[in-house]
This record gives structure tokens, C-alpha cells and sequence, in this order.
């Protein structure tokens, strides 16, 4: 599965080295961002295998909207972050 989201050029690995904790946060957003998606996949392939109206359908259902919730949560986080380091 490709990434939906494309990367954006960042600042090179010593520039960003110059600011604690920065590196740090960057791959945990990528990371957690990456988790998250492929659990979506996961729970997209459990609720086609359920039959549509079955309880397991709706807690998938559910499950997949949770997913999604999270990924523009840490997408708009990963933005800002990328934003800030613009403007530095």
C-alpha cells in the first residue's frame, strides 16, 4: 500500500540533530500515523469478511471511523509540526 500521504522535503538530519526533541517527535507522528493506517487496513479487511448488519460489522464499522478520526488528528499535527519548522 502506498503512503496517502506524500512526504514533504524536511530539514536534513543534523539540521534537525540542532533541535531537542524535535527529531524525536517527527518520527513518533510518522510512526503512530503509519501504525494507525495499517491497523485501518486490517479492520477494513475484518468488516468485509462480516456480514453487512452483523454486530462485528458495526464494531468494525465503528473501529474504521475511529481510524480515521485518529489519522486527521495526527496528520494536522505532522502539518503544524511542518509548518512551524518553515517559518524557523
Amino acid at each position: 500500500m502506498s503512503h496517502p500521504y506524500p512526504r514533504r522535503a524536511s530539514k536534513s538530519f543534523s539540521q534537525r540533530q540542532s533541535r531537542p526533541g524535535y527529531f524525536d517527535l517527527q518520527d513518533a507522528v510518522e510512526r503512530a500515523l503509519q501504525e494507525i493506517l495499517q491497523a485501518c487496513e486490517n479492520a477494513c479487511e475484518a468488516r468485509r469478511s462480516a456480514p453487512e448488519g452483523t454486530p462485528e460489522w458495526h464494531k468494525r464499522t465503528g473501529e474504521i471511523l475511529a481510524y480515521g478520526n485518529l489519522t486527521h488528528i495526527f496528520s494536522h499535527l505532522k502539518e503544524n509540526m511542518f509548518a512551524q519548522e518553515v517559518q524557523r
